[in-house]
């Protein structure tokens, strides 16, 4: 286009008042005989409407506008930087820019041809741009598609080596942390780059990024060796890791039959539970105490070799991350057993320390009583009452105080399960508690 104007210039000297191209500035409309020519949308003249005729103008209007939009340098390497230009000769009174649909480029200031409107492709890239003039009159604007910017593609990273995480936990083919466990300083290996000039890589050897957190279990960790080459990351290997949850260690609690009130010929039962080891405990060697200093592997406990005293310090112990934790189990009160038969009024009994008391009536006795009386000799009150599920209080359903005397009511314990010889527990067992030796007392 631009041989084309001059090369018309010359043949056409005398008719043309003025002509223009790329890089001349047509003059101001001052000669009412000339008009606006344009040659398409890019090349306009300020000449005779009928040398406009001749070269197969279109007189215009618009006044002519004309500008250079390119890129410099004209060629780069994909990742390499250009910076957009546009050259006009109006002064301050017009502005230009160049785009690429909606992205606009800052004109004069270098940037990456890389990632966003940019393809690693072999291309010619193509920018709209747009000159914008004001005057008094009218307000001038005039947009072409500016010289292409030839992109060449440029080769990915080729990687040699890799990296993995070294484990807290391992099982199957998954990686584990524990909770806290510091990502970075388990990364094993390294990636080299085998082509970085090539690439257009900053170095020859992949950074590792890390990209999660070890600060709660089920959160996932992952790390990248990755390598910047023409201005954009290839992750070139990765390794993953699941963070696991902290150690719990349960209360000692009861197991079995056991509760807070055993006869001394019953065994004691305990236990803990270890959760979310994952290879930190040693739940195989779990030790229990019960009486001394002793440590044993068994969680059970012949109560007969407790003398009829309280278990008041039985412990577990289970050993994680090389330390000892150590929990305390319930207190258990060792009482002796008497089973009483019969259930007529005035039965007498006498109580030497804590005691268990079962009933077993029969329908020789009148049938199974609804309820019962206990009056024990000595000061109010001496002895006290205790039977699982039911507490002290003063309605039908309670262990009941007498108001006049050394004694309680009981509630109503009714039960359908028929023990040997056709007897029936009744009530429930309860305990009688009392510090005082060979404790006299009367049941109706």
């Amino acid at each position: 286009m631009k041989i084309l104007a001059i090369s018309f210039c010359s043949l056409l000297g005398v008719l043309f008042l003025s002509c223009s191209n790329d890089d001349i500035k047509p003059p101001p409309a001052s000669n009412s005989e000339n008009v606006y020519c344009w040659e398409g949308d890019d090349i306009c003249h300020y000449i005779s409407e009928k040398s406009c005729s001749i070269i197969g103008g279109e007189p215009r209007d618009k006044e002519c506008i004309i500008f250079n939009c390119k890129w410099t340098p004209e060629e780069v390497t994909y990742g390499q930087t250009a910076t957009p230009t546009l050259t006009h000769d109006y002064g301050e009174n017009c502005t230009g820019e160049m785009h690429y649909g909606t992205t606009k480029f800052t004109l004069d200031s270098t940037r990456t041809i890389a990632g966003g409107v940019f393809s690693n492709e072999d291309a010619d890239f193509v920018v709209q741009g747009v000159l914008k003039c004001t005057n008094t009159e009218t307000a001038q604007e005039s947009s072409k598609n500016c010289q292409p910017l030839k992109i060449k593609k440029t080769p990915p990273p080729s990687k040699t080596g890799s990296i993995a995480f070294a484990h807290d936990y391992k099982s199957g083919d998954s990686t584990y942390f524990y909770i806290n466990a510091n990502a970075r300083s388990k990364v094993t290996g390294k990636v080299e780059i085998s082509n970085p000039v090539l690439a257009s890589c900053n170095s020859d050897t992949a950074r590792i990024v890390i990209e999660g957190t070890t600060t709660a279990a089920g959160n996932i960790v992952k790390a990248f060796a990755v390598a910047t080459c023409s201005g954009v990351e290839f992750k070139l290997d990765s390794a993953v890791a699941y963070v696991l949850p902290n150690i719990q260690i349960s209360p000692c609690d009861f197991t079995g039959n056991s509760k807070n009130t055993m006869r001394s010929t019953e065994t004691l039962t305990v236990g803990i539970t270890v959760s979310n080891s994952y290879g930190r405990c040693d739940t195989a060697g779990i030790r229990y105490n019960f009486t001394g200093n002793t440590w044993q592997s068994s969680s059970s406990f012949a109560l007969s070799e407790s003398g009829n005293q309280t278990i008041n310090n039985a412990r577990a112990r289970v050993t994680c991350n090389g330390a000892d934790s150590t929990k305390t189990c319930p207190v258990v009160t060792v009482a002796s057993y008497e089973k009483v038969s019969g259930c007529t009024d005035g039965k007498s009994l006498t109580f030497n320390g804590n005691t268990i008391v079962s009933f077993g009536c029969n329908g020789d006795d009148g049938g199974p009583k609804y309820d019962y009386y206990i009056s024990c000799d000595g000061n109010r009150f001496n002895f006290t009452i205790e039977i699982e599920g039911y507490v002290e209080g003063n309605n039908g359903n309670n262990i009941r105080p007498n108001p006049d005397d050394n004694g309680y009511n009981l509630p109503d314990l009714r039960t359908e399960a028929v023990l040997e010889d056709g007897l029936y527990w009744y009530p429930k067992e309860i305990v009688v508690k009392t510090t005082q030796p060979r404790l006299t007392c009367g049941m109706w």
